[in-house]
């Protein structure tokens, strides 16, 4: 399906947060934020699916790799905007065979407290990684410490997954550069994001292999 420019999704304080299972790298994981820049910080931007799509092609292959990523906005308040959003992502999935209409859903943002959402926005945005940027609509990774004690958190579970590891290491790399990090400082991280605690054997088996890693540098 060609994207159409005549129907576009208008977004006010815009900024939509999405953690998947992929990274832009060799990682399989990401944490992904959709920003509408056209305008004004704060205006009512149109995000057309032409937009839209531009976007998803620039990062297919991750969404491929996930088929389901979960966004959240930036307070829990999913208004029309958000709404038409949604419907812009299933219009644009059904022209993609390698997108289930529900590959975008708030699943993961339901369970996030409305408190932290504007501080991890705002992170977000400060941090400035951009993985994509079109003029019209940027894709920023979310704040990395959020990103990193999510991946801990899983490893430590019994919904842990075989990549978890590896993308948490890619995390760490990209938020401390070589340098070492403590488990009561990620404890910290999971506090401030009202997360659980990480498991402790889960975190020194990252750590273990950040060192590993560093080494064969």
């Amino acid at each position: 399906m060609g994207a159409s420019a005549s129907k576009s999704v208008h977004l006010r304080d815009s900024v939509i947060v999405v953690p998947n299972d992929t990274s832009p790298g060799s990682s399989r994981a990401a944490s992904l934020m959709f920003s509408s820049v056209e305008g004004d910080d704060f205006g009512t931007p149109q995000l057309t699916e032409e937009v839209l799509r531009a976007g998803l092609n620039s990062i297919a292959e991750m969404l491929i790799a996930t088929s389901d990523v979960d966004f959240f906005y930036r307070t829990h308040n999913l208004d029309t905007d958000v709404e038409n959003l949604v419907r812009a992502a299933e219009s644009v999935a059904s022209g993609a065979k390698e997108f289930d209409e529900q590959w975008l859903n708030n699943h993961t943002g339901a369970f996030i407290e409305a408190s932290v959402l504007k501080g991890l926005y705002r992170q977000s945005i400060q941090q400035n990684r951009l993985v994509f940027d079109s003029g019209s609509l940027k894709v920023y990774a979310a704040a990395w410490p959020f990103a990193f004690v999510q991946k801990v958190i899983r490893y430590g579970s019994e919904q842990r997954r075989p990549y978890d590891i590896d993308d948490a290491v890619a995390y760490l790399n990209e938020m401390m550069e070589g340098a070492a990090v403590s488990y009561e400082t990620i404890v910290g991280w999971a506090e401030e994001y009202k997360l659980p605690q990480p498991n402790r054997a889960a975190f020194e088996e990252v750590m273990g292999k950040y060192s590993e890693e560093l080494k064969a540098e």
